[in-house]
């Protein structure tokens, strides 16, 4: 599909004009100034919000249970900041365009890369839960609510996508158009680290009410930024945030049913166990990071190739 122009805005200084919703896989420049601004203003207000939220938690002022029940407006809250500092610093271009959210097209390759997403995503904590089984690290164990659960699942993950929209508007949409001169990897990489960093607050705050562990903190953390690389891999391969969006609700929705129903518990277990089961898990995503990647460098070089 021939791009609408060429994304190696960023060297020239200028500002985006329009979208650019097929982005180079290759590093083509260097991001301009207004964008870092914009970007760093996006990262301090970020940051210093979601301290504030779990703050209370952290001084055991409130419980955790507080920090559950803001999660869909904090997961809304990267969107909301970057559209009003898109307005505040008066940034060329529609801010849904610049996000990928419109136009929804082409149609036939965003179902395609979705559909494609669904099976990766469901299939890797199935595969991960096997080996663990395989390898001794974790036991079968259905839980009784396993089957009844199951028909809720599809109903939400289409419902979860509403939340997580407030996530991928920015992360996979508008910030990952910014950085789009940096390449695949290297925007990424920034997205998902800033992305993981976010989050560390937040995970923190339950570690300090005894709802999770420092390992907890640490395994999670990781987790977020290998996901990153399959979340943008999806936007590269669709020319649309509306597959980030899927595979970010998957992550919240069918990941945790499979990991919860299917296999006992590894939070219990002692180190080894617990690092060894968890580096196998990140095998696992780097095995979908590959697969992602060869499939994004394949693209990207067709494109390249039916243009020129």
């Amino acid at each position: 599909m021939p791009k609408t122009g060429s994304p190696d805005r960023g060297s020239t200084g200028s500002p985006l004009d329009v979208p650019h919703h097929d982005l180079p896989y290759q590093r083509v420049g260097t991001i301009d100034a207004e964008t870092v601004r914009l970007l760093g203003w996006f990262a301090v207000i970020l940051l210093a919000l979601t301290t504030l939220i779990v703050l209370p938690t952290l001084l055991d002022v409130v419980n955790s249970a507080v920090l559950g029940t803001l999660t869909p407006v904090m997961m809304w809250a990267p969107t909301l900041i970057l559209f009003g500092l898109h307005r505040l610093r008066r940034r060329h271009g529609s801010f849904l365009g610049i996000a990928a959210v419109k136009p929804i097209r082409p149609v036939r390759r965003i179902v395609v890369i979705s559909l494609l997403l669904l099976v990766g995503l469901s299939a890797l904590p199935v595969l991960t839960e096997a080996l663990a089984v395989l390898l001794g690290l974790k036991s079968v164990s259905v839980s009784s609510d396993a089957w009844t659960l199951l028909p809720t699942v599809p109903v939400l993950v289409v419902a979860t996508m509403l939340i997580t929209a407030g996530e991928e508007f920015a992360w996979r949409g508008y910030i990952q158009t910014l950085l789009a001169p940096w390449g695949y990897w290297r925007s990424s990489a920034a997205i998902g680290a800033f992305w993981s960093l976010w989050h560390i607050p937040l995970t923190v705050g339950y570690a300090a009410s005894g709802d999770l562990l420092v390992r907890d903190v640490i395994s999670t953390s990781v987790n977020l930024f290998l996901a990153a690389f399959v979340l943008s891999g999806v936007r590269y391969l669709s020319a649309s945030v509306w597959p980030a969006v899927l595979g970010h609700s998957l992550l919240n929705t069918v990941l945790v049913y499979v990991y919860s129903n299917f296999t006992t518990s590894i939070s219990a277990t002692a180190e080894m166990t617990f690092w060894t089961y968890t580096a196998l898990s990140w095998l696992v995503w780097l095995g979908l990071i590959a697969v992602t990647v060869q499939a994004v460098h394949r693209r990207r070089t067709a494109d390249s190739t039916t243009i020129q």
